[in-house]
């Protein structure tokens, strides 16, 4: 490992984000809010803080993974954490969070920056960063503008089973296929049964993935950048 500000670092690694006189703290907010194990957390902020250092040494904008920038967006909150305790006196300058325009030439700004952030964490930390926090770019970008803020007390958060939606569908005709009483007739239309919700299901998805790509850059909506003293 070749760390070129080693002092930063080992500043940066020494922030407590969880002040132990709060009952409820940063970790357990995050955990609640994500959905993540404590383990998780404990790894993602480690994560955040070597982002943050990266930023700090780098001539060039970063952007974060998702899991990191959702510490960052929650450490943002903590406002004496933030602006006193690690801009004023870890980081000596105020770093400030640059959210992205929209557009396609956004979209393409960020995965160029996201690429750029993954070999700088390579080339410093001496080791490609976890792919359970830092995921390639392709899948860090896909989907991004379809996260939502929801209250859990209203609704029920189910995975959409898309592995597992073509099984699912045929299931009733093996079922049918497989009894001696149905007729061809009742077989075929099943089949056209089936075939017909698949395709608006598909269609359906299509409809949803592209009523908010325009306005911010196909998947972009969480990409971030380092400004304001980051080198951008």
């Amino acid at each position: 490992m070749r760390i070129s500000n080693q002092s930063l670092y080992n500043e940066l690694l020494s922030l407590n984000l969880d002040e132990k006189k709060h009952e409820f703290m940063f970790s357990d907010r995050l955990s609640r809010e994500n959905k993540w194990s404590a383990q998780y957390c404990i790894r993602s902020i480690n994560e955040y803080k070597r982002f943050i250092y990266l930023i700090s040494i780098s001539n060039k904008s970063l952007t974060p993974s998702d899991q990191v920038d959702q510490v960052w967006h929650l450490h943002l909150t903590y406002t004496k954490s933030y602006w006193v305790n690690m801009c004023r006196n870890i980081l000596k300058y105020e770093l400030h969070h640059g959210p992205t325009e929209g557009g396609s030439k956004e979209l393409q700004k960020y995965k160029d920056q996201y690429k750029y952030t993954i070999e700088l964490y390579a080339k410093e930390f001496g080791e490609y960063p976890p792919n359970d926090i830092w995921p390639g770019v392709n899948k860090r970008f896909k989907n991004a503008d379809k996260f939502i803020r929801i209250n859990s007390t209203n609704y029920w958060m189910i995975k959409k089973p898309v592995s597992i939606i073509l099984p699912i569908l045929f299931t009733p005709l093996i079922a049918i296929a497989s009894t001696e009483e149905n007729t061809d007739t009742d077989f075929w239309f099943y089949i056209k049964l089936v075939f017909g919700i698949y395709i608006a299901y598909k269609v359906i998805q299509w409809i949803y993935r592209n009523s908010g790509g325009k306005g911010n850059g196909g998947g972009c909506g969480s990409g971030c950048s380092g400004c304001g003293g980051c080198g951008g």
